[in-house]
């Protein structure tokens, strides 16, 4: 019989921000999914820049700066 071996959980948390906030460029060393509850989120990165409206999320590569 095989064995199966789950992947740990993936760490959460979630984050209520302020109408204007900026968040100085940092990176991470997991991957990202931000999911915007409300409003509209605005990132730019090394790639390039993305907004998303509220009920969108953005997917962001690990060490993306």
């Amino acid at each position: 019989m095989s064995e199966i071996r789950h992947q740990p959980v993936a760490p959460t948390s979630t984050q209520s921000r302020a109408g204007g906030d900026v968040i100085d460029r940092h990176r991470h060393d997991d991957h990202q999914l931000i999911y915007v509850s409300s409003g509209v989120l605005a990132i730019r990165t090394e790639h390039g820049s993305w907004i998303a409206p509220n009920d969108r999320a953005l997917w962001i590569p690990a060490h993306t700066w």
